[in-house]
């Protein structure tokens, strides 16, 4: 899948690392020598992808990638090729000292599959990306919670065009967002309810600039760049979205799951999201739409 949306001020855009089902790659760096990622364990259905510095696009090289029982590293081409148990859920995670943690959805393997390119977020651009999420009337990120980025993938005859509307679905009247329905109701409203009110959402409306908050998102079809961020996430194993598209587009929302991955069909997502606490760990999942 593609990157992120969202970095504006001179960094160009994006915001978190996030897996791709774009197999073209991307970015400059140089293809420097073999793959050296290992395999562990020897048995069982593998998953390879590329790890992409963001924003440079150069190939990342020694980065450790955790899939539930198997683990290895990215060699100099930024490459990595890992078994793990078949049919057996884990959550993709990213680690190197220079970079964020990254934190994907919960999905399994039913046999081989290429994630293709993951962009990842150096701890350099840190700073921009909470500058970003921050504003003057918005409450300041907390170390306590987490943050996660949220991407809409559309599915079918689903050419949903705008209205969607994420929120955290905390069981409670939680809403982090206005339900604007087709794009036309109060953008600039908020109803924090009687849950967890610490959540703050940030909608984008494209991949060069950031929407005003609680905008519903323009989406495009199969687009895996962040549809929201969504910052002071209480951390958990199963953080719960609610997703609302607009009444006009006729779509609806995928919640039968296990759910195959549109380009990757051997990835099935559980729906589960996991989210950390800190500002060193980003999250990313999905939200798959459908008609």
């Amino acid at each position: 899948m593609t990157a992120l949306g969202l970095l504006s001020a001179g960094l160009g855009v994006a915001f978190v690392g996030c897996s791709s089902d774009d197999t073209s790659g991307g970015g400059g760096g140089t293809d420097a020598g073999k793959d050296t990622s290992t395999d562990a364990p020897a048995t069982g259905p593998k998953q390879s992808g590329t790890l992409l510095d963001f924003p440079v696009g150069t190939k990342v090289k020694d980065a450790t990638i955790t899939l539930g029982s198997g683990s290895g590293t990215s060699g100099a081409d930024g490459k990595y090729s890992i078994a793990t148990t078949k049919d057996t859920p884990f959550f993709m995670r990213v680690t190197h000292s220079q970079y964020l943690t990254l934190i994907e959805q919960e999905w399994q393997l039913s046999g081989d599959a290429d994630r293709g390119p993951t962009q990842y977020i150096s701890q350099g651009v840190k700073p921009t990306l909470l500058a970003l999420l921050e504003s003057s009337d918005t409450p300041k990120v907390k170390q306590d919670k987490g943050i996660l980025a949220v991407g809409i993938v559309l599915e079918g005859a689903c050419t949903e065009d705008g209205g969607v509307v994420i929120k955290i679905d905390t069981g409670a009247a939680t809403d982090a967002g206005t339900d604007a329905g087709d794009g036309g109701g109060d953008a600039g409203g908020s109803d924090a309810g009687s849950g967890d009110t610490d959540n703050i959402v940030r909608y984008f409306t494209s991949v060069t600039s950031v929407a005003p908050m609680n905008q519903p998102q323009q989406t495009t079809k199969n687009q895996n760049t962040p549809a929201v961020a969504i910052y002071n996430v209480t951390p958990g194993e199963n953080v719960q979205l609610s997703v609302t598209p607009s009444a006009a587009s006729g779509c609806t929302v995928v919640k039968q799951y296990p759910h195959a991955d549109p380009k990757a069909s051997n990835i099935k997502y559980t729906g589960k999201i996991k989210v950390e606490a800190g500002t060193n760990t980003f999250s990313f999942a999905r939200v798959f739409l459908t008609k």
